[in-house]
């Protein structure tokens, strides 16, 4: 958990430490500003977005903007033995430099052994900065065979020249009462005519003091 700790420390460094971004800038990644890699933030999606996510092809998920401050998501893997929903409510400040949402994760087993099983994952969480440059800290309680308080943070920084062509970003997740923690840093790399990305980076599952690291790689469409 230690490990857990100082990357917020960082997280929380970093955004300080930041300036203003231009608005043009902010406009480019506006699009992909409601999440990191999985973790939200207090972005909403924009009204009438819609984006399509897979990591490794082989779970999917689809995001729709019902307005500016309400979107809905549905997920799960090629082959769907579980599925998720994806509801989220997002409020802004005046200056468009804070921002809340509330949500949830909201899933269940389709087909097999455990058919009927489910999970939820209601959560708070606040967002301040820009679109190109933010960091988030949120908390909510997991609900199934997992069940207690959960906290969340996360972070984006762009690391090119013109603030486009990519992005570095690191998401933190943290179940005390289950020992275990998540630590994924990546990288987005957009694509030079749209603003559709890959996304990468190295994951590391902490649980009660043992470390599992394992790649990941993100491909995510705007319609």
């Amino acid at each position: 958990m230690k490990t857990s700790l100082i990357i917020i420390l960082l997280m929380l460094s970093l955004s300080l430490a930041a300036q203003d971004e231009n608005k043009s800038a902010d406009s480019v990644f506006a699009d992909h500003a409601s999440r990191y890699q999985f973790a939200p933030t207090g972005f909403g999606l924009n009204k009438g977005n819609v984006y399509l996510n897979t990591a490794y092809y082989l779970l999917y998920d689809i995001q729709y903007g019902v307005s500016d401050n309400f979107s809905i998501g549905l997920g799960g893997p090629v082959v769907p033995f579980f599925m998720y929903l994806t509801p989220k409510i997002s409020i802004g400040s005046e200056n468009e430099k804070s921002n809340i949402a509330i949500g949830a994760v909201l899933g269940g087993q389709t087909i097999g052994e455990f058919l009927g099983y489910s999970f939820a994952l209601p959560y708070l969480i606040y967002t301040a900065g820009s679109p190109t440059r933010n960091i988030s800290f949120g908390a909510g309680y997991t609900y199934g065979d997992i069940e207690g308080l959960v906290f969340n943070s996360g972070f984006i920084l762009p690391i090119s020249s013109n603030n486009r062509s990519a992005q570095f970003l690191t998401e933190v997740w943290i179940i005390p009462d289950a020992k275990i923690a998540v630590i994924a840093p990546g990288i987005r790399l957009f694509d030079k005519d749209s603003n559709d990305y890959w996304g990468g980076g190295l994951t590391f599952t902490v649980i009660d003091g043992s470390t599992f690291p394992f790649p990941t790689v993100f491909r995510t469409i705007l319609f």
